[in-house]
């Protein structure tokens, strides 16, 4: 506005009522988008974050009641001493004859050098 015109009383009225309610607008717009923002970034935020993963195994078997008391270790039966083994004789197959893919016999004796 310019210096020299004037406003009447009710012009000047009428423009502080506008201004007013301009700067309501603004700030209730600026809420929400304000709100918007943030919105937005927590939706990034919890895309971002991995899941947590919870590994549970979930069995189901006969109902058992289980005490706290440990059970009293059993006596073992007395038992008599073992025998000696039998004399038994194990099935070996021998062979007198002497084959070309057999392992020669090396006679080694060692002998203590000092």
């Amino acid at each position: 506005m310019s210096l020299h015109i004037k406003l009447s009383e009710e012009a000047e009225a009428q423009f502080r009522v506008q201004r007013r309610n301009s700067r309501i607008a603004a700030i209730f717009i600026s809420g929400l988008f304000m709100i918007l923002v943030f919105l937005v970034f927590g939706l990034i935020v919890l895309k971002s974050m991995p899941p947590e993963i919870v590994d549970i195994d979930v069995t189901y078997g006969p109902e058992k009641v289980i005490s706290t008391d440990p059970e009293p270790p059993k006596p073992k039966p007395v038992t008599s001493k073992p025998s000696p083994p039998a004399n038994q004789t194990n099935d070996v197959i021998i062979s007198y004859n002497v084959s070309p893919i057999s392992i020669p016999t090396i006679d080694a004796r060692a002998t203590l050098c000092l």
